[in-house]
């Protein structure tokens, strides 16, 4: 997932759309830019950035939009829950990591901040997923549950995640990542005592 820079005339477009709609009333077209990335994971919806470079420091507002229509992410779910309705979303052992991912960086859940462990880029994306995350489909249940190490509260843990076909997100259980703690004492540790 890359991001794209729109010409002038696109940014004016989305700058006009999202203050139409009541959502950025702090852009102005000529001292904004924006940039739209394709999301592997909607058909009909991609994220865009807005930035304000009018002001000191230049900051950033991220919306999700279909070219016409956009939706702020402002920490809840209710942009990400109607995107992902009418087929829209599509989930698969390819897409659920980049989901949860995505949903993870632009919610805010009840318990904190909740994020996959890995490598980020400046947007807070990841720019590659954990090796040690497994992705299992439950066809019953018809949902899929990751495993995948976390960072939560301070600590890097292991989390389970479930994602349902509607793109719900339910974190089952955490517990503490021993795997690096007892590496770490392994390669650290002497029969040889002084």
């Amino acid at each position: 997932m890359t991001w794209q820079i729109l010409d002038q005339v696109q940014t004016k477009s989305v700058v006009e759309q999202v203050r139409s709609a009541g959502l950025g009333e702090l852009f102005s077209s000529p001292a904004s830019e924006g940039r739209v990335m394709k999301l592997p994971f909607y058909r009909n919806c991609q994220l865009y950035r807005l930035t304000n470079y009018a002001t000191l420091p230049a900051f950033s507002l991220y919306y999700l939009g279909n070219g016409s229509h956009f939706l702020y992410l402002d920490g809840e779910d209710l942009a990400i829950e109607t995107y992902n309705k009418n087929d829209n979303l599509i989930l698969n052992e390819e897409t659920a990591l980049p989901y949860l991912d995505f949903y993870l960086t632009f919610v805010t859940l009840e318990v904190g901040e909740i994020k996959m462990d890995g490598e980020r880029d400046l947007d807070g994306l990841l720019t590659t997923y954990p090796e040690q995350a497994k992705i299992v489909k439950d066809a019953e249940r018809d949902i899929y549950i990751i495993e995948t190490p976390l960072y939560y509260d301070g600590s890097i843990m292991k989390g389970t995640i479930e994602i349902n076909v509607e793109g719900q997100v339910r974190i089952v259980r955490t517990e503490m990542n021993m795997q690096g703690v007892e590496e770490s004492l392994e390669s650290y540790s002497s029969d040889t005592y002084i």
